[in-house]
């Protein structure tokens, strides 16, 4: 996004092509709508969307160098600024959420402890859910879909939580957008160490957890049904909040 504006400075009146490759229709849309908050007031851009198997020429083209290398190695000045713009693109919701909270017409503040849950569409299915979210509204927790939500309004939920506690997958890459120092607590699969999440907090220097749960899956544990000890998930809370 960065590389963007350097090219509308060198092209002030150049209708621009923004150029990426398909992930899958959720994520994708979530892309969209943060190039569009991203750039703001500019309308002389399009972003043209191509197949991971295509093959593209073009006549011009600019390449912005990437900002990180999954699953590790990535830019804490890039998710700083884009932290930080987001944060305030998203500050009429948030102002909002403290109102109701205040006024006491629902959950919410600007320290508030959210539970991230992996849409029942979903693999990596948490089994004993229900046993989970009991427990955590105990310490008044809040139940968040972000699939249910735009962008904005993800922003919002993750920009002022004290704790927050999650399925690990995509959803969770929302805690870029919360403040540091805050503790985010990971619930995955045994068997699936994937280290983008503990780098991710690193980059922006969170306090990182994680439970693994049992499945039956040795092939693909990262696909499979899995629950995790809710005595335990409730110590790490204990000494958490």
């Amino acid at each position: 996004m960065k590389a963007f504006f350097i090219l509308r400075k060198k092209f002030p009146n150049r209708h621009i092509n923004i150029i990426f490759r398909t992930y899958n229709p959720i994520i994708d849309q979530v892309r969209l709508q943060s190039i569009k908050a991203f750039l703001g007031s500019d309308r002389n851009y399009s972003i043209l969307r191509i197949n991971r198997e295509e093959a593209r020429s073009f006549k011009e083209l600019y390449y912005a160098s990437p900002i990180a290398v999954p699953p590790v190695i990535k830019s804490p000045e890039a998710l700083r600024s884009v932290s930080s713009k987001m944060r305030r693109y998203a500050l009429q919701p948030r102002i909002k959420i403290l109102l109701r909270s205040v006024l006491n017409k629902g959950p919410g503040g600007l320290r508030r402890k959210i539970f991230v849950e992996r849409h029942s569409d979903y693999d990596r299915k948490l089994v004993n859910r229900d046993a989970v979210a009991s427990m955590l509204s105990e310490f008044g927790f809040e139940i968040v879909d972000p699939l249910l939500m735009t962008f904005r309004q993800q922003i919002a939920v993750f920009a002022d939580a004290r704790v927050v506690v999650g399925v690990m997958g995509a959803a969770m890459t929302n805690t870029m957008f919360c403040s540091p120092g805050i503790p985010v607590v990971h619930l995955a699969v045994q068997g699936w160490d994937d280290p983008f999440f503990w780098d991710l907090a690193c980059a922006r220097k969170q306090s990182y957890h994680v439970i693994y749960g049992k499945n039956s899956s040795k092939a693909n544990p990262n696909r499979e049904p899995f629950h995790v000890d809710v005595a335990q998930l409730r110590r790490l809370i204990v000494s958490l909040v």
